[in-house]
């Protein structure tokens, strides 16, 4: 099946923590990517070791992380920070550290939310209501 969107073939590098790798996903991105026409090329966070270097990003059109390690963070910011198209980007992946931070901005946007409640474990355990 050709691609009626790109004129020529893309190399789409898919940061991917390593426990991610014997999952349905990236393994599919990647198979479909390819069935289209594209390279996929695997990039595990963990294996690029010097800070600011590049070369991890050598011949890549795009990245699509799959993960949200700090290295996988840092990893994403460098390739944004270079220009390079980010599928997810880094502040995407970062917001889903902190579910509270998700909730404020959830309800500050006026978006309906089921009620969250903010408190150490202990406190939580025995204020909030069950079920």
């Amino acid at each position: 099946m050709g691609n009626k969107f790109f004129t020529s073939p893309l190399t789409v590098g898919v940061v991917v923590e390593p426990r991610y790798l014997e999952q349905r996903q990236p393994a599919g991105l990647c198979a479909e990517l390819r069935r289209r026409g594209h390279e996929a090329v695997v990039i595990d966070p963990d294996a690029v070791c010097r800070v600011g270097s590049g070369d991890w990003l050598s011949g890549v059109d795009v990245i699509v992380p799959r993960g949200r390690s700090l290295t996988l963070l840092g990893l994403v910011e460098l390739a944004e920070r270079r220009g390079l198209p980010v599928v997810n980007g880094r502040s995407a992946i970062a917001s889903v550290h902190n579910k509270l931070d998700m909730a404020v901005a959830l309800v500050a946007a006026g978006i309906p939310t089921p009620p969250t409640f903010a408190a150490s474990l202990e406190r939580l355990a025995h204020a909030v209501p069950a079920g």
